[in-house]
């Protein structure tokens, strides 16, 4: 996993720096005799093929062999002195080592022209780090962005896997804490908080694998200290609904605690990912999918995908289709602001807490369709639900006002959504975000919808929306969604719900 998520994110920063050579080239090298006027090297298709592959492996290999991506990846900060003094440092020497290959293949390449591509390249090279940098950063200071992973047991194994996923927590996840399964650890109340922070815990082992100072013992209990101490496997479901729990990491076999077993279930039917830790001797002799964590192998039950690639592509739908959107709902409330204010008093957003992936709440955005005092009113018609289950629906409904029947039956109430898309709470295609007061009623093969961020269209949306009277039916769309789940998939049910729209199907 580890391993997979460095590569993923390596593999960005090299993506931004093959853009900014496009930039380099194209626009300050290829164009600058059409901006200034002044002579610029004129390369034929064949130089051109030889100038980009020398740039691109002669950069290349110099970024990698001053580990210039690591750093990016590993920092704090978005941007620093530090970084920007070592992209200085790789850009001057691929500048000489480039330049003097050119000129042997280019016998009239132009010094003018290299130091202006170079100008831009660096620039443009930065800046998209900068960018993807604070992107990063601002995920991993927003909690509901990080992947929340909860331990389960004390071994020697756990406290390995608990110190590499502090060394690399700059990879969006946080552990939140861990439970004992049998026995308690020692000097720990329940509820106690960290007792110191990690801080290269298992540098007590040499290299051949052997302890210099200390026990294995007092190295586990080190780690372990790292951590917020819940109590006991009794305080499971309370833990992992607190914290919205994405992962439980469970360090000991199933056989160690008889119980253990049957606690896992209900979370594996809830898309709540389970990680088994293996014993090294053990890994040759398991005949299933690992994940490495580091050199750790961990077994991984779960039914939300968690193909990295195609989870990114999401993520990058997500983005691109949300600013389009929101290009669209500044448009929308120019126009629709004044007519809501006009009809009835209350803001021109509705604003309210729904429950996201695993739990996580947020402030879900839509343009007021209903009058003031909805939810006050909503108690009043509750025996006029036309919904069986954890869902209200109402034809004609009596809080909806002239205005909002329109914005509905358009579905344009919901242009404000792009923005929660944006902010990474919702997707573009995902399961329908419940109320708080809704989540509270449910039973627990329900808790499986919010295993995924949730979406503003989704399977139900596109197969009868308001049509759809059964809320177990909805669950039934929802299940097969998350198991069934791609990226292209996203794709043909975001075509569907526009000629949905279109037509106003299944639209109050």
């Amino acid at each position: 996993m580890l391993r997979w998520q460095i590569k993923l994110v390596k593999s960005i920063y090299i993506l931004l720096d093959l853009v900014a050579v496009s930039i380099g080239y194209f626009v300050l090298f290829s164009r600058w005799n059409q901006i200034t006027g002044n002579r610029a090297s004129v390369l034929n298709d064949l130089e051109t093929i030889g100038y980009i592959s020398i740039i691109v492996i002669v950069y290349f290999s110099i970024f990698s062999f001053i580990e210039l991506y690591d750093s990016f990846l590993k920092s704090t900060k978005a941007i620093s002195l530090r970084l920007i003094a070592k992209s200085i440092l790789g850009f001057v020497t691929a500048y000489f080592l480039s330049y003097g290959i050119l000129l042997l293949m280019i016998a009239d390449y132009a010094h003018a022209d290299h130091l202006r591509f170079n100008a831009g390249f660096l620039v443009s090279s930065i800046l998209f780090k900068a960018v993807y940098g604070h992107m990063r950063l601002a995920r991993n200071l927003d909690d509901k962005k990080m992947d929340h992973i909860l331990v389960l047991g004390q071994s020697a194994n756990g406290a390995q896997y608990i110190d590499a996923m502090h060394r690399h927590d700059y990879l969006h996840h946080a552990i939140v804490g861990f439970l004992h399964i049998k026995n308690p650890p020692r000097n720990r109340k329940k509820g106690s908080a960290p007792i110191r922070r990690s801080n290269a815990s298992l540098s007590y082992i040499d290299e051949s694998g052997r302890l210099e100072t200390k026990t294995e013992c007092n190295v586990c209990e080190m780690v372990y200290d790292t951590l917020n101490y819940f109590g006991g496997l009794e305080e499971l479901e309370k833990v992992v609904d607190e914290y919205a729990v994405d992962e439980l990491v469970v360090t000991r076999s199933l056989s160690y605690d008889e119980r253990l077993e049957d606690a896992l279930k209900p979370f594996q039917r809830r898309g709540i990912t389970i990680t088994m830790l293996l014993k090294r001797h053990n890994f040759r002799t398991v005949h299933a999918t690992v994940a490495m964590i580091e050199d750790i192998p961990a077994l991984k039950f779960h039914t939300v995908s968690l193909d990295e690639g195609q989870l990114l592509a999401k993520r990058v739908l997500d983005v691109v289709g949300s600013l389009v959107g929101m290009v669209l709902f500044g448009v929308a409330y120019l126009i629709f602001a004044p007519l809501i204010k006009l009809e009835s008093k209350g803001p021109v957003l509705f604003t309210q807490d729904r429950v996201g992936k695993n739990g996580r709440v947020f402030k879900i955005y839509k343009f007021r369709s209903m009058c003031d005092d909805a939810e006050v009113i909503k108690k009043e018609l509750a025996a006029s639900n036309e919904v069986r289950g954890h869902m209200f629906k109402m034809t004609n409904d009596p809080r909806v006002t002239r205005m909002g029947r329109f914005l509905r039956k358009t579905s344009l109430d919901e242009l404000p959504q792009f923005y929660n898309v944006l902010m990474g709470h919702m997707s573009l295609v995902g399961t329908r975000p419940p109320t708080v007061a809704e989540v509270k009623e449910y039973q627990t093969h329900h808790y499986k919808r919010l295993s995924i961020i949730p979406g503003i269209t989704g399977m139900w949306q596109i197969s009868g929306r308001s049509a759809i009277t059964d809320f177990e039916e909805v669950v039934q769309f929802d299940n097969s969604y998350i198991e069934n789940w791609t990226i292209w998939r996203d794709i043909k049910i975001i075509a569907k719900t526009v000629v949905v729209v279109l037509r106003r199907r299944g639209s109050h």
